[in-house]
């Protein structure tokens, strides 16, 4: 449980640092959008080689989502 307490504060960390990298203000539904991102990247990255390019991917993948 911690590696994945620990996994998803690193994605959370790389998305606050992508978002202000494009002078974005944080989202109201920043909670939600995060625990997607979590879930994406858990199921379709790499489990020990991920990296910043899978959270904006999986930010990517959550934007797609609500477009539906």
């Amino acid at each position: 449980m911690k590696h994945s307490i620990k996994k998803k504060d690193q994605i959370e960390y790389s998305f606050i640092k992508q978002i202000k990298s494009l002078a974005m203000d944080i989202p109201s539904n920043y909670e939600d959008i995060v625990q997607f991102i979590y879930e994406d990247v858990c199921e379709a990255a790499d489990p020990v080689q991920w990296n910043d390019i899978d959270v904006i991917i999986g930010f990517r993948r959550w934007i797609e989502n609500k477009s539906e």
